[in-house]
């Protein structure tokens, strides 16, 4: 029983030690005659604090072989697929709960929560249920009220919800404030919705403050253009959710928000976040994130995406190649032409020709038309650009402007007629011609 305490106290302090609580809870179901099935609950509870699905699992079900109808193992396994939105373990496990103990209230709460959003009437249901084995709370009359929003009406929602907080004041649960904020939300009137949701955020302590408290006003905020503190409050609901999929997602919500303001810097900032964020991210997520950064103009930036990662992830996907040579032709533009681009546009069209000759032909083509204008025009030599006409033609034999500057760049300037010699200037003797002769 001290272990226990001992387990339990560094599982529910902020700042306990879930590390330190494994190991004494461990050392207490290798006692002798060991036969306390919490003990396993505390352990699967310092393994989720950890952040450990596993181990809390496996401990929670070690619990269930002390007792079968344990509901709480059972619901306790259903958080941990919670966590990891895995509703094809959890909302079995939920109501598997709820059969072991009809009288467990967590379980029926769950079920009511899961189906709030998806089919209020079937919520409404398990709201019932959970109402008829709880104890009578204030918490119980919010979730009755969001009800009557969840069924689409809105104002008797706001109605009720004002009502509340007329009745209760500052004593009052501060989500009414937040409830009301979603009815006006619904019927499209931001501006009252924002409003709500300053007085929710004034009112209610900020250790009650959720993860969709942050987006839902971060969505606010976007559309009445402060978009500074809405990327703000992404991050605050990043942060605070505990679920990677909803995180990803709000990074995108992010990145999308700043897309459409016009802001692609902060749009690159939120995909690099997004890419790193993710487990495995996708060639596409990677194009999406050095294409926003070439968009904001941070070529050096794009470049090194392109020209490294991409490359070297992608070594056989053309686009790498072609946006690397893009973000090098963008900064040797900024640059007054230094030829960084000249590398990139000679390795894009060898790639085209290696990976599909047919396919990427525009590639090749483009790139050779690249090097002829750099080497005709900065270079100053002549015999490589027209040795990229060449190029062009064996790709593209129809091609008449390749056909046209090779005409222009071999052919032989005409020669120059001979200078005239000048005339002697000054008078000198027998050069006045003779007087013309008189009219007789």
């Amino acid at each position: 029983n001290v272990i226990n305490a001992i387990g339990t106290a560094n599982v529910r302090a902020r700042l306990g030690d879930a590390t330190y609580a494994v190991e004494k809870l461990m050392l207490a179901t290798q006692m002798k005659d060991f036969k306390n099935p919490d003990t396993y609950i505390i352990l699967g509870d310092a393994y989720r604090k950890l952040i450990d699905g596993g181990n809390a699992v496996t401990s929670y079900t070690k619990a269930m072989g002390f007792d079968p109808r344990m509901a709480a193992a059972k619901h306790k396994i259903a958080k941990v697929y919670l966590t990891q939105s895995n509703k094809e373990y959890f909302l079995p496990a939920f109501e598997e709960a709820t059969q072991l103990d009809p009288n467990y209230a967590p379980s029926w709460y769950e079920l009511f929560f899961y189906w709030y959003y998806r089919d209020v009437n079937k919520a409404a249901g398990y709201f019932d249920k959970f109402l008829g084995v709880s104890d009578a709370s204030p918490s119980n009359e919010y979730d009755r009220i969001s009800i009557i929003y969840a069924r689409k009406m809105y104002p008797e929602a706001i109605t009720a919800a004002q009502q509340k907080i007329n009745a209760e004041g500052d004593k009052g649960d501060a989500r009414y404030y937040k409830l009301i904020a979603y009815c006006y939300d619904e019927t499209n009137d931001s501006a009252n919705a924002k409003k709500w949701m300053e007085q929710y955020f004034a009112k209610q302590k900020s250790a009650e403050y959720v993860s969709k408290d942050y987006s839902f006003y971060a969505k606010l905020l976007g559309k009445f253009s402060q978009y500074d503190e809405s990327y703000k409050n992404y991050q605050s609901a990043i942060d605070t959710d505990t679920t990677m999929d909803v995180k990803l997602d709000l990074m995108k919500e992010a990145s999308e928000l700043a897309k459409k303001s016009g802001n692609r810097k902060s749009q690159a900032d939120w995909l690099g976040k997004l890419f790193i964020m993710k487990k495995s991210p996708s060639n596409r997520d990677l194009y999406d994130w050095g294409y926003a950064h070439y968009q904001a103009t941070n070529y050096v930036t794009a470049d090194s995406i392109f020209c490294g990662m991409y490359q070297s992830k992608y070594p056989n996907e053309i686009i790498g190649y072609l946006w690397c040579a893009r973000s090098k032709q963008a900064q040797d533009d900024s640059t007054n032409s230094k030829g960084l681009a000249v590398d990139a546009y000679k390795t894009l069209a060898e790639k085209a020709r290696q990976l599909d000759s047919v396919r990427y032909k525009s590639q090749a083509v483009a790139s050779y038309f690249f090097l002829i204008s750099y080497y005709n025009d900065i270079a100053k030599d002549k015999v490589t650009a027209a040795g990229y006409c060449d190029k062009i033609l064996e790709v593209d034999p129809a091609n008449a402007d390749a056909v046209r500057i090779k005409d222009i760049l071999t052919k032989t300037p005409a020669a120059r007629p001979p200078a005239q010699p000048k005339p002697k200037t000054g008078a000198t003797k027998n050069t006045t011609p003779p007087p013309a002769p008189k009219k007789k």
